[in-house]
């Protein structure tokens, strides 16, 4: 009788290692970076949707099933996307979904996305057609701004805060996302910090200098977002103004300055009734960054070689951080505001600005940029929740 009661629990037992393995082997992956979205570089209006995952043999695993994103319209299936692979980071590029997101609309229908390993859809965010935006009498096209994500994720935290502020789902990092760029385990801690924006953001990322730190061709940066760091220059449109998104880390890659002129000259040329220039480093600023012994002298090639073309093109805002501080400039009909650190440390205000408008200030922001009829109007929070700053640049076209 033992025995059998033994030979019994040794067949339960041995089931349930089966099953145990049986499930193992099929059980999605965990998932530690949450799908997100974000343009494809050097590409104006489309977008990929990246994410990062576990699994064993990632590669392999992922090709062996043929995995497909699926974009569903309603009950319909529009199409199957097949994405790329860089070891366990996936990127499916979609393309512009402008058409597909009006004709969901119309049709009174969500436009849904499906990834592999998820049995729920995820809803596709209007941001991904910023152009249709504030056009047509709707309500103004918005995007916000920040930048240094870098170095304190809590202190990030905290500055994203101030989203629940703006109806914009449309977030322009300006740099410096993170503190040291080949570390895998901060840009985790970045995404983390954005964990609950994800999946109705549209993140657009900009290049900054830390982002190249101890390794200069940026290897996280391509496997991230799936585009070079030194390619990543583009623009877009947000209703009625133009988006124009550069690399200005001219020490880490001195190439970048003759490769970007006669680009941004070109981008600059285009009809738009606004012009916005984002980049890292700022061209004026009173932060010690900008005094004539400091080690990276980035803002001269900024003054002397892309400033005229601002003014040339009749640029009206010009947004950048770096320098850890809140201020804001004005010359030759060109607004520059620079954001104050979100996540790094404080800067230090120390240089001169003959052109300063608002004086450098050591505070967090977070800035909303509102496309409107009678202008661009800016209206920046502290990490606090209080407005720090707010103006209007008036039409002129």
């Amino acid at each position: 009788m033992r025995g059998r009661l033994l030979n019994h629990l040794g067949r339960v037992f041995g089931l349930f290692l089966l099953a145990s393995t049986a499930q193992a082997a099929v059980a999605p992956p965990l998932f530690y970076i949450e799908p997100y979205w974000h343009p494809t570089g050097s590409l104006s209006r489309e977008y990929a949707l990246s994410w990062q995952y576990f699994l064993e043999d990632d590669d392999q695993e992922v090709k062996r099933r043929g995995l497909k994103v699926v974009l569903k319209q309603g009950s319909r299936t529009l199409r199957r996307i097949a994405p790329t692979v860089d070891r366990d980071v996936m990127h499916a590029n979609l393309g512009d979904l402008c058409a597909d997101i009006h004709s969901a609309r119309a049709r009174g229908v969500k436009l849904e996305i499906q990834i592999p390993f998820e049995d729920r859809l995820r809803e596709i965010p209007e941001t991904l057609c910023p152009s249709r935006l504030g056009q047509s009498g709707a309500a103004p096209a918005k995007f916000v701004f920040l930048a240094d994500t870098q170095e304190f994720p809590d202190r990030t935290e905290n500055t994203l805060k101030q989203l629940a502020r703006t109806d914009a789902r449309l977030v322009v990092n300006g740099g410096d996302l993170v503190q040291t760029g080949y570390e895998e385990f901060q840009w985790q801690a970045y995404f983390d910090s954005f964990r609950e924006h994800l999946p109705d953001h549209v993140m657009v990322p900009v290049v900054g200098n830390h982002e190249y730190r101890y390794d200069s061709t940026v290897p996280l940066w391509k496997r991230y977002f799936g585009g070079e760091a030194s390619d990543w220059f583009f623009d877009f449109q947000v209703g009625d103004a133009q988006v124009v998104v550069f690399n200005s880390s001219f020490e880490d890659d001195p190439t970048l300055v003759e490769r970007q002129l006669e680009w941004l000259d070109r981008m600059l040329a285009k009809p738009s009734r606004y012009k916005i220039v984002t980049l890292h480093h700022a061209p004026f600023s009173q932060g010690i960054d900008h005094l004539p012994f400091f080690p990276r002298q980035e803002y001269k090639a900024l003054q002397e070689y892309f400033v005229p073309l601002f003014e040339r093109h009749g640029v009206d805002l010009v947004l950048s951080g770096h320098e850890h501080l809140y201020e804001r400039s004005f010359k030759s009909g060109v607004e520059y505001l620079v954001s104050g650190a979100a996540g790094g440390k404080m800067g230090i205000a120390g240089a001169s600005n003959p052109f300063a408008l608002f004086d450098a200030r050591p505070v967090r922001t977070l800035t909303e940029i509102s496309i409107e009829a009678s202008g661009i109007r800016s209206t920046t929070w502290n990490d606090q929740g209080s407005i720090e700053d707010e103006f209007l640049i008036p039409a002129r076209r």
